[in-house]
Order: structure tokens, then C-alpha cells, then sequence
């Protein structure tokens, strides 16, 4: 049983729920459930009425049935600037055709101004299974949608910060898992929150009832980082589902001694070898290899936001050349990418196929001759879909951002293909690389410069500065 204890203070560098709150910030509200029950663990006096819903574990279980699950009196939000609403959340039915509230302030956010929801959207969306968020900002709302999620069975964490330092599309915006969600419609200034019931699991007790399982709300008057979120739960997971990775290293293979084809992330996406050897821990391409790829299909459906690294050396100004493809030509396959040495000698190319009429890409490339000159180089390839535009998808040479490759910049939203990865080919059968790579590393959300491998796992030989 766990237990939670939480104090209406500021709270400087204190862990709550499994995160350090390391500048001043007062929770306005937390509900953890467990040893606490319906109280709010904050101190406020934000106590939960309840009929219908299953708290007796350590975590609020829903039906789909209950009849009220919402403070007792109204949550006042009207004296704060800034917010983040987050919660930890599990859906399991994949088949469930309704959206299904997470929770809301007010009885119907449309028609309070300064109100508030998520919802998990139902298979008949447009966005199948996706979260959306609603602000009521008086001018048709705020709506962020995320379509990185399905009800896959594990935990799930949300956040919906609000931030009156931003405007336009960002005034509110809603992270799954860490990862920012696309907005999809613009508000046009701040308007101040208001004083309303807050609804858990359904809409005014009436509709949309979550079909799942809800545990640590937790209301916080500060517009919060990713990296402040909750990391967390008050209580381990581990036994129903699992909690889904935030930013999470998906597939690492940095070619150590004697473990050279093992995903060192433990998640099973093994390599399989004909023809690349291993020298002082990377791989090394002859330019006439069989075999270099995964021996499955890399699990990345589902993702919309991908960050793809790895540390390149050559002095081959031959061209074209495959570093990482995924599916044996991206080109055929929306929702694939690759990095290559493209129709340049020594340029190199990141891109991505999107699902778009046509062959649609979004995509980036360096400077000519920058990559053949016998050094170590780190290339990243981010795709961002809380951007637009250029903005997509960004290639990084050394930790700079490159320029756009002849205007490709369709940012129709395309969720990542599970298809084979290919290292040093196309399709094991073209392309061949013919030098060394290192640290091929694929992370789930669009990580920052700061968040890229800063170095070789191995450091020998002559590596180019990032800073």
C-alpha cells in the first residue's frame, strides 16, 4: 500500500511523486488514491466524492458506469496564472469506439470560459485513439490532439500545461509521455481560469465515462517542463502493463566487444551480420557487405515524434551511400526515414517519406564534402511533430542544424513505420557504406542538442568537437 504525504507549501527541490520540483511551485491539488483515498494529499481540503468507481487499490478503477467521481465543492483556479494538470492513465480496450474523459473543470469546457479537459478519443476519430486537450480561451479554444498512443495496455503519463507567457497554439500544450502533441487549433491570447467542479472520468458524472484506470492527478500553479513532470508513480506498475518510456532509448547498438549485434536497451532488436567487421568498438563497412540489419521489424508504430543518432567516419567520396534506413527503401514507405551520403560526395542527407499524396518527404542535408574527411562526426536525425514546416524534421551535423533539401518540407502529420532498419545499405543490397559507424541510437520524442550522444561510447581515434 503506498503511502503519500504531501503539504500545502512551497516546495522547493522537494520530491513529489517520484519528481523534484526544483523551483517554487505549490500543488494545488493531488490525488494519489492508495493509503489516501479520495482526500486531496496537497493539504488544500480538495476532497473527491465518489460512486461508482473502485479506489480500494492503489489506484481509481472505472467501469465505464459510474454515476460521480468529482471534488465535493468547486476547485477555484481563478487566482492562477499558470498551470499543469497531469495524471498517469490505462486504457486496455482497443476496440472502444468512444472518447472517455480523463477529467475536467467545469461541466462542459465549451461553454466555460477559462475551463479545461483531456479525453482519450475514440477509434471513430480522426486521430484513432488519440489524446486530445480543450482550453476555453473564448475564441474557439485551444485543442492540442497526440497521435502516439493506442490502448496498448500500459501506463500512459499526460500533462496539460498552461502558460500565459505563450500565446497563439502554445498557450496551452499537451505532452503524452514527455513528447508535446500537435496543435491543431490556435487561441489568441490568455484568458484567466476559472472556479468550477472537477470531473475525473467522465464529463459532469453523465457521459464520456473512462473505461480504464487513473491514478496521481496532481494540479500544480506552474507551467511545468517535461523535465519537472512527474517521472514516476506513487506505486509500482510493473504488474499491470508496465509504464510507457518517456524519451525513451527504443534501440541502442554502440558495437562493444563481443556484443557487437545486441540492442543494449534490452528491448530485442537484434542485428544480424554478413560481412561488416568490428575494430575498437565500431563497425566497420567495406562498401561489399551481405547482411547489416535488424532480424525483425523495428517496433516503432505508434510513434509520431523520433530522434535518430549515430557517430559516422569516412574518406569514401563515393555516392550514393547508406548510413540507417528504415524498410528497404524509404521511398515506397510512408513513415519511414533515412540518413545517407547522398548525390553530393560527402554530403549528407536525412529524410523522411511522409504520407501524403505523391512522394511527399521532409528533409535536410549538410554542406558538400563535410563528411569525408577521415574525422568522427555526429549526425542526428529529429522528427518533431509539434512543429511545422522545415521544422518537421531536422538533420544535425555535429550538433548544427542543417538546411532544408530543395524545398521538402510537407509536414502532413505521418506516424512511424514498423519496417526492418538497415545500417550501411539499402536494403542489403545497394548503397554499401564504405567506412566506420558507431553508437546507432534511436530514442523515442524530438530530443534537444544537450539530449544527443556527446561522444563515442568507444573514444579512439580522432573525434570533431561538438561544443
Amino acid at each position: 500500500m503506498k503511502r503519500i504525504s504531501v503539504v500545502k507549501a512551497l516546495l522547493t527541490s522537494v520530491t513529489v511523486c517520484g519528481t523534484a520540483l526544483t523551483s517554487s511551485a505549490d500543488v494545488v491539488a493531488y490525488w494519489p488514491f492508495g493509503a489516501s483515498g479520495l482526500d486531496d494529499a496537497s493539504g488544500n481540503g480538495h476532497t473527491l466524492e465518489n460512486a461508482g468507481v473502485d479506489v480500494s487499490g492503489t489506484r481509481a478503477v472505472f467501469n465505464g458506469s459510474h454515476t460521480k467521481f468529482n471534488t465535493v465543492g468547486t476547485l477555484d483556479l481563478s487566482a492562477y496564472s499558470n498551470l499543469t494538470v497531469e495524471c498517469f492513465a490505462r486504457r486496455t480496450n482497443p476496440n472502444d469506439a468512444d472518447g472517455r474523459f480523463l477529467f475536467e473543470h467545469s461541466s462542459g469546457a465549451g461553454s466555460y470560459l477559462g475551463a479545461f479537459r483531456a479525453m482519450w478519443v475514440g477509434t471513430n476519430s480522426t486521430a484513432p485513439c488519440a489524446f486530445e486537450s480543450y482550453w476555453n480561451t473564448g475564441t474557439g479554444g485551444n485543442t492540442d490532439l497526440s497521435w502516439t498512443v493506442t490502448p496498448d495496455g500500459r501506463w500512459h503519463h499526460i500533462a496539460l500545461v498552461h502558460d500565459v507567457t505563450a500565446n497563439g497554439d502554445i498557450l496551452s500544450r499537451l505532452y503524452i509521455d514527455g513528447v508535446q502533441a500537435k496543435s491543431s487549433s490556435a487561441a489568441a491570447s490568455y484568458l484567466s481560469l476559472t472556479n468550477a467542479t472537477f470531473f475525473i472520468g467522465s464529463r459532469n458524472n453523465a457521459s464520456y465515462r473512462f473505461n480504464g484506470q487513473l491514478d496521481d492527478i496532481r494540479i500544480t500553479d506552474r507551467s511545468l517542463s517535461p523535465e519537472d513532470f512527474m517521472f514516476a508513480p506513487s506505486t509500482d506498475y510493473a504488474a499491470d502493463g508496465g509504464l510507457a518510456p518517456r524519451k525513451a532509448v527504443l534501440a541502442y547498438w554502440p558495437f562493444k566487444d563481443g556484443i557487437e549485434l545486441t540492442d543494449t536497451t534490452g528491448n530485442g532488436n537484434i542485428l544480424t551480420n554478413t560481412g561488416v567487421f568490428f575494430s575498437r568498438g565500431a563497425a566497420v563497412f567495406g562498401g561489399s557487405h551481405s547482411v547489416f540489419s535488424t532480424v525483425t521489424n523495428m517496433p516503432l508504430a505508434g510513434y509520431v515524434s523520433l530522434t535518430i543518432e549515430c557517430f559516422m567516419k569516412t574518406t569514401s567520396p563515393t555516392e550514393p551511400q547508406m548510413l540507417i534506413e528504415l524498410s528497404d527503401n524509404f521511398n515506397n514507405n510512408p513513415g519511414c526515414f533515412l540518413l545517407d551520403m547522398d548525390i553530393a560526395a560527402g554530403r549528407v542527407f536525412g529524410g523522411m517519406r511522409i504520407n501524403a499524396p505523391g512522394y511527399s518527404y521532409n528533409a535536410e542535408r549538410t554542406a558538400d564534402g563535410v563528411a569525408t574527411n577521415g574525422q568522427w562526426h555526429h549526425v542526428a536525425f529529429v522528427i518533431d511533430a509539434s512543429k511545422a514546416g522545415a521544422d518537421r524534421a531536422q538533420l544535425f551535423f555535429d550538433r548544427v542544424r542543417q538546411t532544408t533539401h530543395n524545398n521538402l518540407t510537407n509536414d502532413t502529420m505521418t506516424t512511424i513505420a514498423s519496417k526492418r532498419l538497415y545500417i550501411g545499405s539499402r536494403g542489403d543490397s545497394q548503397y554499401r557504406f564504405n567506412g566506420q559507424l558507431d553508437d546507432v541510437r534511436i530514442r523515442a520524442g524530438a530530443l534537444t542538442t544537450n539530449e544527443f550522444l556527446q561522444s563515442r561510447s568507444e573514444l579512439r581515434g580522432t573525434l570533431i568537437r561538438l561544443d
